[in-house]
């Protein structure tokens, strides 16, 4: 039987994985997710399928690992039951499906939600969400996720990506000094890079793949393209900076030549204090950055324009040109796109 500790897994690029699990059988495959599951759901270059078998056996063990008997350990299982459950296809099929979990370790702060149909999607995005975001909880960014799903008909599937530790931060003045730490922005941008690769392979020929990083989020995408992200479009909303070191665009070095770039800050946001300090850590503004295309926020629905501190995540959850447009930097409805790109501050 396979055996993942002879393979040299930590040591074989994501292509040779792959290559080794294709040459397998079926049974082989099965018995490589049953006797090393946490390898198998959290190693890139694993055929998604695998990696969603294995997280099952994963998220089930961390259920019964669990006591039960305080606050925190009742939320966990809240959560892992919630993992294992079905969901309402977010891509409107009618159906009741089980959630698509790529990676789960949560002693690595680590979970990854595959949220749509890959078999069906015409456009893929990955989600970097910001400050404040723990495994426990993700049900937020999970809802922001599935509603870019519906919203496109299935048309998008979109991957929320916790690949690690989150500033953490309970006193909303403490905020800004918070989001200017840099080190969970550089501890977790290899690993998006390494997984950007994992998505490159994995979506057909064709269908094409948006990055976008929130708020402290928009730090570790930027870090992340430094570092030789994959992606064809890249969205920085409300985003901390370009990037850890990112002066000018010359630092960037996305394996795609062809990137596009936007990104979208609403009028007195408060990250706009943070974004672009001179010899600040997240690099320069990203609104002001040559080669970026900047968006419009817009208005709500209701009439109201986004803006203000309400519309740090605003943009992102409420019905509003700003959803609209990230919708439309997803799927490449260039007509929204180009309303938005001509309301933009010049």
């Amino acid at each position: 039987s396979p055996d993942v500790e002879k393979t040299g897994w930590p040591t074989t690029s994501q292509d040779g994985i792959a290559a080794q699990i294709a040459a397998m059988t079926p049974d082989q495959r099965d018995r490589l997710v049953e006797q090393y599951p946490r390898q198998v759901g959290n190693t890139d270059g694993v055929p998604w399928p695998m990696r969603v078998a294995a997280n099952r056996i994963n998220i089930a063990a961390a259920l019964l690992a669990e006591s039960g008997r305080d606050t925190g350990s009742r939320r966990r299982i809240a959560l892992y039951r919630d993992l294992l459950g079905e969901i309402d296809d977010p891509a409107r099929s009618g159906a009741r499906i089980r959630r698509q979990i790529l990676a789960f370790d949560p002693a690595r702060a680590s979970l990854v939600e595959l949220n749509g149909d890959l078999a069906t999607a015409r456009s893929v995005a990955v989600l970097v969400p910001g400050v404040n975001t723990t495994i426990e909880g993700s049900a937020a960014t999970t809802a922001t996720a599935r509603r870019f799903v519906s919203g496109s008909r299935g048309d998008a599937a979109v991957i929320t990506y916790l690949g690690g530790p989150f500033p953490q931060v309970h006193d909303p003045a403490a905020a800004l000094l918070e989001a200017a730490d840099p080190r969970d922005a550089l501890a977790m941008a290899p690993r998006l890079v390494a997984f950007s690769e994992d998505v490159d392979r994995t979506v057909a020929p064709g269908v094409p793949v948006t990055v976008i990083g929130h708020s402290y989020g928009g730090s570790i995408v930027g870090t992340a393209e430094a570092l030789g992200l994959t992606s064809d479009r890249t969205l920085l909303v409300a985003a901390a900076g370009s990037g850890v070191g990112v002066d000018d665009p010359s630092d960037w070095h996305n394996r795609n030549p062809d990137v596009l770039r936007f990104s979208m800050t609403a009028p007195g946001d408060f990250i706009e204090a943070v974004q672009g300090i001179p010899g600040g850590p997240h690099g320069a503004d990203p609104d002001e950055m040559p080669g970026v295309i900047r968006l419009a926020a817009g208005d709500y629905d209701d009439g109201q324009p986004v803006a203000g501190w309400e519309a740090h995540s605003g943009m992102l959850n409420r019905p509003s040109d700003s959803w609209r447009t990230v919708l439309a930097v997803i799927t490449g409805d260039s007509e929204t796109l180009h309303r938005a790109v001509a309301d933009a501050p010049q």
